[in-house]
């Protein structure tokens, strides 16, 4: 019921209209700097059924990956134009999830147009002069937003799993399950679970943010497996996140495995709202901690 109500709302185009306005107004008000763009939109029908947007140039990050994947010469080839766009893609991600607390739920290959101009044609891209203008970020129906409670949630669950206390993240996630549903959970289901989610983070690379050593997705998906395994509720809002954040990590490696998440993070947990932004200092000291001391 949650999941159906949630993805009814992408049949009203009013919603979508105004998703555009608020991610334009969010990421013009943040860093003009950032080559990100929305589609504007020009006309909305009150009913919810037409949705006249501009349109936008630009090639489908997925038509360029898949060119990669068949090793066919494309502006991938260029390493430099190629750290560029996972930097801003990283960059824009972080900036939905911890500054403005709106963040696309959809945001595949397919709904990310790259915008570059090449001088005369070439098939050699590699060695080309590829100058990058940016990303556009289309189908903007499906969003995320956390209660402050939840952004809380998030971020001490980030903490822990930081910090290698794999334990006392599955700990949380059971205490704070929605609805108070973790009082029904069986005893032996939360013990299972607590041991699952610390096998889980000892796995992770401690000593490193950098995403050929660090697979995000694939702790976010074993975390995902244990919640089904375990029958653990999980807030919608909170899962759909998760796999927002499964997806974006996909694009980022595939782009360049070499991006440093947690480099690249402070800024924008500086950022971040008052009372989400003291957690995430704590958090930030830990790691920082950590990585010393490692």
């Amino acid at each position: 019921k949650q999941f159906s109500t949630f993805m009814l709302k992408q049949l009203d185009l009013t919603v979508e209209a105004s998703n555009l306005e608020m991610f334009s107004e969010n990421f013009n008000k943040a860093n003009s700097s950032m080559p990100v763009k929305f589609p504007r939109k020009i006309l909305a029908s009150n009913n919810g059924g037409i949705l006249v947007e501009t349109y936008e140039e630009g090639i489908s990050l997925s038509d360029l990956l898949e060119l990669d994947r068949k090793r066919i010469p494309n502006v991938l080839d260029n390493q430099c134009f190629r750290k560029d766009l996972a930097n801003v893609g990283l960059r824009a991600f972080l900036q939905m999830v911890l500054v403005d607390n709106y963040c696309h739920s959809d945001l595949h290959p397919g709904n990310i147009l790259v915008r570059f101009s090449v001088g005369p044609a070439t098939t050699d891209f590699a060695n080309s002069n590829i100058e990058f203008h940016g990303i556009t970020i289309v189908d903007v129906g499906l969003t995320t937003r956390l209660s402050q409670e939840d952004q809380k949630n998030f971020l001490d669950l980030f903490s822990a799993v930081a910090q290698g206390n794999g334990r006392r993240a599955g700990e949380l996630i059971i205490e704070r399950a929605p609805s108070n549903f973790s009082s029904e959970i069986p005893e032996e289901n939360q013990r299972k679970f607590v041991e699952g989610m610390d096998a889980i983070v000892s796995s992770v690379d401690k000593d490193s943010f950098v995403l050929e050593r660090i697979h995000i997705g694939k702790v976010l998906q074993d975390v995902l497996g244990l919640v089904y395994k375990y029958r653990v509720p999980l807030d919608p809002n909170f899962g759909t996140l998760v796999l927002s954040i499964v997806i974006a990590e996909g694009i980022l490696r595939q782009l360049d495995g070499q991006l440093d998440i947690f480099k690249l993070s402070i800024p924008f947990l500086l950022k971040a709202d008052k009372i989400y932004r003291n957690l995430a200092l704590d958090t930030v000291a830990e790691i920082a901690r950590h990585k010393l001391l490692s």
